[in-house]
């Protein structure tokens, strides 16, 4: 199809994002987007062209102003302050609908919250296995950062790869996990054959 030409491992989170949904949007189509770690809203602002509804969490208060003013015209996004499982506990079981998660929600410096708060990745996944009954698309992004102690902020606690994949097969379905790029995409599993099909032999696994 040509869309990955480009070798895996150069891939960044959001631009691999762009690339696959062109592949699942006739699945995904009537689907939420939800995001913990709004950071400048960039994720956000391209999900809102492809998603109906946007839902996204930022721990940082100053950073959630800055943002949430400076696209307060899109009106598609609904921004959050806070927590990001105290978020999404409140609003999954309102939802209804099933969801594309991208879970970012972690201290990395320039202005970001939670520098001395556990990560929040793993009560993230719990709660979506908890609260959501629906078959859910789940991207974490940064997985450099997970397999990489040495890349980690020394006063949080990371999860292990062996952690977040344990956790990712505790969903009411049945899941498919991949590591492709600077992500861990975790997907209903009736879906794989997709990705086989139009994404994994092009990415040369």
């Amino acid at each position: 199809m040509g869309l990955f030409n480009r070798k895996i491992e150069n891939r960044e989170g959001l631009s691999l994002v762009k690339e696959i949904y062109p592949i699942i949007q006739d699945i995904v189509k009537d689907y939420f987007f939800i995001e913990t770690g709004t950071f400048g809203g960039f994720t956000s602002v391209w999900a809102s062209t492809v998603f109906k509804k946007v839902f996204t969490v930022e721990l940082s208060e100053e950073m959630y102003n800055i943002v949430s003013n400076k696209y307060k015209y899109i009106n598609n996004i609904c921004f959050s302050q806070g927590n990001s499982v105290d978020f999404l506990k409140t609003l999954l079981p309102e939802l209804g609908n099933s969801c594309v998660f991208w879970l970012d929600a972690h201290f990395s410096e320039c202005g970001t919250a939670g520098g001395s708060q556990k990560h929040t990745l793993i009560d993230e996944i719990n709660t979506i296995n908890e609260y959501s009954l629906y078959k859910d698309f789940i991207f974490i992004d940064d997985f450099r950062l997970i397999c990489y102690p040495w890349m980690q902020s020394d006063n949080i606690y990371w999860p292990t790869i062996t952690d977040v994949c344990l956790e990712l097969t505790k969903g009411v379905y049945s899941r498919y996990t991949l590591i492709m790029g600077d992500c861990i995409v975790s997907f209903p599993e009736e879906y794989k054959d997709i990705f086989k099909k139009d994404i994994l032999k092009d990415l040369r696994y």
